[in-house]
């Protein structure tokens, strides 16, 4: 039996790292926990949500979908491959972001039986950058498909605005990424002895690591007791992006819990991005993280990070970089005050619960 949300977010990990096929299974397994205190209203709305990429599902279905089970006036299923008779059941079919051609089947296969449709995208695929490790692989299917399958859908949802005025669909909806605290639970990390800047992110975003890596170094270089470390990046090119020894990893591929603890390691956030058109269609998510973990944070000076209202020092420059890196370096009151600011809004405007409504005004309409 799966004992709460947070359980489920563990053993959601295990099984995405192991078999993510079964994902069906598990949540048939979590519903009946939840059916047990929230009683379904006859008629109640059913939505089946399609997941094509589970390292983006942790933030743009999985949380929804758990705080839409909690309202008995919906009914959620939640798979990595939908079968005939979830389309007989469903009334809404939610597709995220499967990239695949399979996704233009699924919406063709749910407009004949007179199923309304959702299909949702957190990245611009028509703007990857050629540096980008992905970029061949994104322009040689999954950016067709992408744009297709927005056009087709009911209801193309989208993570910001600008990523949203890239595409053409009939009916669009911006549905932000959020923070569900069980999934960031209140967890001390590991410590190092001195002041740890902390950086996460895949290999694709290595070329927004490489605009301040030298700042990091030389900072490191004049305060021996300043550590970097990371998660994501490639091992191989982190001595080239940040060179020097105080330099620690920790790997992506660990449970919510796990990546709570050691995001709370940092005492400082570094969020940098490239001034490009694929980075400012992103979201501030990385901020979102951060400041939920207590960590203060520099970031680049780019709308995913401006336009969230979260305090944070935003820099636009190397100079800029250095300045707020280094107050932050030898002032511990600022890094507190600007810790406690950037939760305090996490805290009162971006979580689950006060943002759900924007879910369930769409698939109730």
């Amino acid at each position: 039996m799966i004992r709460d949300r947070r359980n489920f977010y563990e053993l959601l990990w295990i099984l995405f790292q192991r078999d993510p096929y079964r994902l069906a299974n598990l949540w048939a397994a979590y519903r009946q926990t939840v059916d047990r205190r929230v009683g379904r209203v006859p008629g109640a709305m059913r939505v089946l949500i399609c997941v094509g990429e589970p390292g983006c599902a942790w933030f743009r279905c999985i949380p929804q979908a758990l705080e839409l089970s909690e309202d008995p006036r919906f009914d959620v299923r939640v798979t990595t491959r939908p079968t005939r008779e979830d389309f007989a059941w469903t009334d809404w079919v939610w597709l995220q972001r499967v990239k695949e051609p399979v996704a233009l089947q699924a919406i063709e296969r749910a407009i004949g039986m007179r199923k309304r449709t959702i299909y949702e995208v957190d990245d611009d695929f028509e703007h990857v950058p050629p540096s980008n490790p992905t970029h061949d692989y994104v322009q040689n299917g999954p950016a067709g498909v992408v744009r297709d399958a927005l056009g087709m859908a009911d209801i193309a949802a989208f993570s910001t605005a600008p990523l949203a005025d890239v595409y053409e669909a009939e009916r669009k909806v911006i549905w932000p990424n959020v923070v569900d605290p069980d999934m960031w639970p209140q967890l001390d990390g590991p410590r190092i002895d001195g002041l740890v800047f902390g950086f996460s992110g895949s290999p694709t975003h290595n070329e927004d690591l490489a605009t301040v890596g030298w700042v990091i170094a030389e900072l490191m270089a004049k305060y021996e007791n300043v550590w970097f470390v990371h998660s994501g990046v490639w091992v191989g090119t982190i001595q080239l992006l940040v060179p020097h020894e105080r330099v620690l990893q920790f790997g992506m591929d660990m449970g919510p819990a796990y990546l709570s603890r050691y995001t709370r390691m940092f005492d400082i956030g570094i969020a940098p991005l490239v001034d490009n058109a694929f980075n400012r269609s992103k979201s501030g998510l990385r901020l979102l993280e951060h400041s939920w973990c207590d960590v203060p944070t520099v970031a680049s000076d780019l709308p995913p990070y401006s336009d969230t209202g979260i305090p944070c020092r935003l820099a636009s420059t190397q100079e800029e970089w250095w300045r707020y890196l280094e107050e932050l370096v030898v002032s511990s009151e600022a890094r507190s005050e600007l810790a406690s600011a950037s939760r305090g809004v996490v805290r009162d405007h971006w979580l689950i619960s006060q943002n759900i409504w924007r879910w369930k005004d769409v698939i109730l309409e």
